[in-house]
C-alpha cells in the first residue's frame, strides 16, 4: 500500500473512531467541551486577546521595528537577526501563540526575512508568564518560588533554542534586503487590530475546546503518566493534573510541558503562522522542552 494512501485510510479510521466515541460518550464529551470554554473564558481571551491586539498595533504602526532596532544589541547575539526580539518579549508576555504570531505578522510585512522567521519560530513561541506564575506556580504547586523557578527555567530555554538554531539560521548578510512595508494611518491600525485578534482568538477558543473534549475522552485516571499524555494534548488540563505529585519530577515534567506547549498550542500556533515552514518549530520545541525540564530538575532544590 502506497503511503499517502495508508496515511488516507489511519485519518478515516481516527475519524471513525471519533465519531463513535462522540456518539457513545455525549455526557463526557459535552463536560469537555463545558471544560474548554471556561477555560477560554477564564484564561485564553484575558490573557490573549489584548496582547493580540497589543502585538498587531505594535507592529501595523512600525513601533515593533523601531524597537527592534533599539535592541539590535541584544537581538543579533541571541536570534541572529535584527528585530527579532520584540516578538520574544510579546511571547513570554502574552503567551503562545501571541510571538509567533507577532513574529508571522513582521515577516508579512518586509520587516524579517521568511527564513529568518521560520527559524525563529522554534523560539519565538513561549508560554505566558502570568499562566507559569499562576497556574503553575500557584495554582498546581501552590507555590510562588516554584512559579518563578518555572518562569526562569522556560525563558533560559527558550534562548538556548535560540542559539542553537541561530548557528543553523543562513547568514543574513547574504539574504536579498527587505524594504518593510510602510506603516498604516493609527486608526486603521487599530480597527486593523481589533478585527485580526478577534479571528484568531476564535480560532484558538476552537482548538482549546475540541481538545479538551479528546481529553475528557481519555480513561487515564491519574499520576504522572496521565498528567504528562494530557498535557501533551492540553497544557492547561495536563498542568491542574500535576497538583499533589511530588513535586520535584511534577515540577520537571511541568518545564517540560510548557516548553513543548501541547498539540493543542502547536495547532494554535500554525493557524498564525500561515505562510511559514514549521519544519524547524518542534524540533525546536522538542529540545526547549528538555532543556528546561534538566534547569527545573537540577534547581528545584532552591525552592525547598
Amino acid at each position: 500500500m502506497k503511503k499517502g494512501r495508508l496515511k488516507r485510510w489511519i485519518f478515516a479510521v481516527g475519524l471513525a473512531v471519533l465519531g463513535v466515541a462522540f456518539l457513545l460518550e455525549g455526557e463526557r464529551c459535552a463536560a469537555g467541551a463545558v471544560r474548554g470554554l471556561k477555560v477560554c473564558a477564564s484564561v485564553v481571551i484575558p490573557a490573549l486577546f489584548p496582547f493580540f491586539v497589543l502585538s498587531s498595533m505594535a507592529v501595523g504602526s512600525g513601533l515593533a521595528a523601531a524597537l527592534g532596532r533599539r535592541l539590535d544589541r541584544f537581538s543579533k547575539p541571541l536570534f541572529g537577526a535584527a528585530g527579532a526580539a520584540p516578538a520574544f518579549v510579546l511571547g513570554i508576555l502574552g503567551g503562545y501563540p501571541s510571538g509567533a504570531r507577532a513574529l508571522c505578522q513582521m515577516y508579512k510585512r518586509g520587516e524579517i526575512s521568511k527564513k529568518r522567521a521560520e527559524f525563529l519560530l522554534a523560539s519565538c513561541s513561549n508560554c505566558g508568564a502570568a499562566f507559569i506564575l499562576g497556574a503553575a506556580g500557584n495554582g498546581a504547586f501552590e507555590s510562588g518560588a516554584v512559579g518563578a523557578l518555572l518562569l526562569l527555567c522556560h525563558v533560559a530555554a527558550a534562548l538556548v533554542t535560540a542559539l542553537v538554531f541561530k548557528s543553523r539560521a543562513p547568514d543574513e548578510k547574504s539574504a536579498p534586503r527587505i524594504s518593510p512595508a510602510p506603516a498604516a494611518p493609527l486608526g486603521r491600525v487599530f480597527t486593523d487590530a481589533v478585527s485580526s485578534a478577534l479571528s484568531a482568538i476564535l480560532a484558538i477558543c476552537a482548538y482549546v475546546v475540541f481538545f479538551s473534549v479528546i481529553c475528557a475522552l481519555l480513561p487515564l485516571g491519574e499520576g504522572f503518566l496521565a498528567a504528562a499524555v494530557t498535557g501533551f494534548l492540553e497544557i492547561s488540563t495536563g498542568t491542574q493534573m500535576l497538583s499533589g505529585l511530588p513535586p520535584r519530577p511534577a515540577a520537571a515534567l511541568c518545564a517540560a510541558m510548557t516548553g513543548f506547549g501541547g498539540l493543542c498550542v502547536c495547532a494554535q500556533t500554525m493557524n498564525v503562522t500561515e505562510g511559514l515552514s514549521k519544519k524547524f518549530y518542534f524540533p525546536g520545541k522538542l529540545l526547549q522542552a528538555a532543556v528546561s525540564a534538566l534547569l527545573a530538575w537540577i534547581f528545584f532544590p532552591l525552592t525547598v
